[in-house]
């Protein structure tokens, strides 16, 4: 089987004194060729370029149903996140409430007002050491408070 490697510019139609001659590209010149042959070339040729534009187009469809398909699984995962946290953050504040006033004094002003532990240890006339082991302590009840109420919540 022989396969020709033509394109669109390697065919001519030339019209003289209401005769048309017909020429196909053969390496770098056009030769005469009889109507018959030239139409089979073309045909041909016709027929490569219609199949490898489908080709394209199946699979220029393929890959925007793929895109959509994969961009309202990233909005899904997105909304899901957003629902996430913000369950997360209402259990979060549902355990700061539990906290006595020390307690929430001290994760309130390292946290939010992202004050120093030294700073924060010198308003309340302890020792920063003394100030990181009961931050520590505060966490981990929050910790183990937010993983009881998530576990509750799986139920």
């Amino acid at each position: 089987m022989i396969i020709f490697d033509y394109k669109k510019r390697d065919f001519k139609e030339i019209k003289i004194n209401n005769n048309k001659k017909y020429f196909i590209k053969s390496g770098k010149k056009f030769i005469e060729v009889p109507i018959e042959v030239y139409r089979l070339y073309k045909a041909d040729y016709m027929k490569t370029y219609r199949s490898i534009k489908r080709k394209q187009g199946l699979s220029q469809i393929a890959y925007e149903e793929d895109f959509m398909l994969n961009s309202i699984i990233d909005m899904d995962r997105y909304y899901i996140e957003q629902i996430n946290k913000k369950e997360l953050l209402h259990n979060l504040s549902k355990a700061i409430k539990l906290l006595n006033d020390e307690q929430y004094f001290i994760i309130y002003s390292i946290f939010f007002k992202e004050e120093t532990e030294a700073s924060v240890a010198k308003k309340l006339n302890i020792s920063q050491q003394a100030l990181n082991w009961r931050k520590k302590k505060i966490l981990l009840f929050l910790k183990n408070h937010l993983l009881n109420s998530s576990n509750s919540n799986e139920s």
